[in-house]
């Protein structure tokens, strides 16, 4: 978002699609989820009115280099940076499993969200709970979660991510196999 409360636009040279981008603290973000076709990305469903609302699903190796020239997906310290901005502290960003009070509501979008879980889009993140796919092509959790990948290996099999359910309030930092299928949001390279 500019000075004027509007979304800056960034338009993908790749296949045209526009995104909105807002600055959160020193942080320039996507304001929404990665919605360029690759392999190894899918649309909730096969659906592509899912990938219109929510973006694309992407394993991690393709999540690695899905983002356009001048963004990258966000390392695990990148996240850490946007949750102590939203009021985390140091510890409890280090932590695993929920964490923090609200930032996971300050991220949420206002609207969408399951049983009117919505958020307060405090910062213009409008996190949207596009669900999550398995290795076995099975998918879940659409209008319940927002999983987001990061760049940053825990271990050989398992990625750090983040994810947040529309009956909590705080954020999630968890440790997925890599083969699991989530959003993608880009974040601006410095």
């Amino acid at each position: 978002m500019s000075a004027n409360g509007c979304f800056d636009i960034f338009l993908d040279p790749r296949d045209g699609q526009n995104y909105n981008i807002v600055t959160i603290g020193e942080q320039t973000w996507f304001a929404e989820n990665l919605n360029h076709e690759t392999g190894n990305s899918f649309c909730f469903n096969d659906d592509v009115n899912n990938c219109n609302m929510y973006g694309r699903m992407y394993d991690w190796q393709t999540a690695l280099i899905a983002c356009p020239t001048g963004w990258h997906l966000p390392g695990d310290e990148e996240w850490k940076t946007l949750e102590m901005y939203l009021g985390m502290s140091q510890s409890e960003a280090d932590d695993i499993d929920y964490r923090g009070t609200d930032e996971g509501m300050k991220l949420k979008s206002t609207t969408g969200w399951q049983n009117n879980g919505n958020g307060t889009d405090a910062v213009g993140f409008k996190g949207l709970p596009g669900g999550w796919g398995l290795s076995d092509g099975s998918a879940g959790g659409l209008t319940r979660y927002g999983f987001w990948w990061t760049s940053t290996e825990k271990n050989a099999e398992k990625t750090w991510a983040r994810f947040t359910h529309y009956e909590h309030d705080d954020l999630n930092r968890t440790f997925p196999n890599k083969w699991n299928s989530y959003s993608v949001r880009c974040i601006k390279d410095n």
